[in-house]
């Protein structure tokens, strides 16, 4: 375990994922929510990453970037430029946007405690893309309001990704825990 992403651009965050990747002494599966499946998916080409895990996460291949994606599948965005570099949720729509499952309480804070995100990370192209060659494990939150359902279906397949769909919200992490892990345990499971 790590600290999060410093989600300060996508080197940083793939330099950042390959530290705590190095620090490990077993093989290691890869999980990445949302923007981070794009870090996973260059991070992953780590000879110690034996799966990835793509939590209603972005999927690019190489030569694409998440703004691509993003582009050929749109998404009502409310977001907010911190600065001229970095973008946050609009946190009176994070609720509605990303959190619509989960209590108005966990939705506040969260929406308050968010860290911006470098907007160069959406517009960097990946240089490789690791589920080519690693065994791929995909979740679609159904009602997810930031990342096209119809977009994870046709990455995952696109991929040959093991892929599971829940109702839920783009946080489907927390609002579904117990069966995001259960994937989880599943990647961790695969022959290395």
């Amino acid at each position: 375990m790590g600290r999060p992403a410093p989600l300060s651009g996508l080197d940083a965050d793939i330099a950042a994922t390959r530290a705590v990747i190095a620090r490990q002494n077993g093989p290691v599966v890869l999980v990445g929510h949302s923007y981070g499946g794009a870090v996973i998916t260059v991070a992953g080409d780590d000879p110690k990453v034996k799966s990835l895990v793509y939590v209603a996460a972005t999927q690019p291949d190489a030569g694409e970037s998440v703004g691509d994606l993003n582009a050929r599948w749109p998404r009502p965005s409310h977001v907010l430029m911190v600065d001229e570099t970095s973008l946050i949720v609009d946190p009176a729509m994070f609720k509605h946007d990303v959190a619509d499952d989960l209590s108005a309480d966990e939705a506040r804070y969260l929406a308050a405690s968010q860290r911006p995100t470098a907007v160069s990370g959406f517009s960097a192209k990946l240089p490789t893309a690791a589920w080519h060659a690693k065994p791929s494990f995909g979740i679609v939150a159904r009602n997810d309001r930031t990342l096209s359902p119809e977009m994870l279906r046709t990455l995952y397949r696109r991929s040959h990704t093991v892929a599971v769909e829940f109702p839920g919200s783009h946080l489907i992490q927390i609002s579904k825990p117990r069966e995001v892990a259960d994937v989880v345990v599943k990647a961790s499971k695969v022959d290395f």
